[in-house]
């Protein structure tokens, strides 16, 4: 049997070998990762391993179920974590670093600190590891994060007015394109469809497939399509409704049912086609989107 392990400081769930140890869902178990002790939350029980194994995996070994002393000792990290954080807090005021702290975690078995920031460009924060490990008197790692890592640190609540989605159950980030809310007819407008992160929502990717499958052979918006004994300029579809709306030549506004335009014949301009990703779009494309991928639990420099 294999358990799904969810780890604080870590953003994908990682699966290991149970061996006997009786455990459900919710539950607190102290594993053996590529580096320390640490403490996982049991989250899934599958019959098969669907994550690397050997020499891939991140959690080597499943040592037991958390008990009241493991708890005891959790609480009293989570006390120091706020410690460490105004002391950094500190340092980098000091030594006026460009950075911004976003987190301190400590490994369970005390045998590393873990310093999350965010900063705009490469930081030498030499002195301030130096700093560090005199005053703790252990391994000190920092690790930079992006913006979407910071937002599922932090929390926060959604424009739709429920916890935001990278904190409560996404364990890694999918791209999200421009393109993805165009399709969905949303306005590229970034107060709108930008979250807590600045980047692209993450739920606009939720609906993308659905759309794609609801608009496959649909011709683009702004194609001149003939249905039937109709021609004219596609330039609404609403695939809740079923249908269409086609202007024609002399400004007549016909509705035309979904499945009558699917596979119709059209044509497009080319100069339209090219204009349909403004350069404005282009432009929010690269400030909006992030591509980037959760990040490596095992990245960070380290004195």
């Amino acid at each position: 049997m294999y358990l799904g392990l969810d780890i604080r400081h870590v953003n994908e769930v990682h699966f290991a070998l149970n061996e006997g140890i009786e455990c459900a869902p919710g539950d607190l178990i102290i594993v053996r990762t590529i580096r320390a002790k640490e403490v996982a939350r049991v989250i899934d029980i599958r019959e098969t391993n669907p994550g690397p194994i050997g020499e891939n995996s991140f959690i080597k070994k499943i040592l037991r179920k958390a008990g009241d002393k493991d708890h005891q000792r959790e609480e009293e990290n989570r006390a120091r974590e706020k410690k460490a954080f105004l002391i950094a807090l500190k340092k980098i005021e000091k030594l006026s670093l460009p950075m911004k702290l976003i987190r301190v975690h400590y490994l369970f078995d005390h045998s590393r600190i873990i310093f999350f920031f965010k900063a705009a460009n490469k930081v030498d924060f030499r002195q301030l590891v130096r700093d560090l490990a005199a005053v703790f008197k252990t391994r000190i790692e920092l690790r930079q994060i992006g913006v979407r890592d910071e937002a599922k640190m932090l929390g926060g609540t959604g424009s739709c007015g429920r916890e935001l989605c990278c904190s409560t159950f996404l364990r890694s980030f999918e791209p999200v394109t421009v393109k993805m809310a165009k399709l969905q007819h949303h306005t590229v407008n970034p107060s709108k469809i930008s979250g807590q992160c600045g980047r692209l929502k993450c739920c606009i990717a939720y609906e993308c497939p659905f759309y794609e499958d609801s608009l496959a052979g649909v011709p683009p918006i702004g194609a001149e399509v003939m249905v039937g004994e109709n021609a004219g300029r596609l330039t609404k579809v609403n695939i809740f409704t079923g249908r269409g709306e086609v202007v024609k030549d002399d400004g007549t506004v016909i509705e035309i049912h979904l499945e009558q335009i699917r596979h119709c014949r059209y044509a497009i301009n080319e100069t339209d086609l090219a204009q349909s990703f403004s350069d404005e779009e282009k432009v929010l494309d690269c400030d909006l989107s992030d591509r980037s991928q959760t990040m490596d639990p095992t990245g960070g420099e380290e004195l």
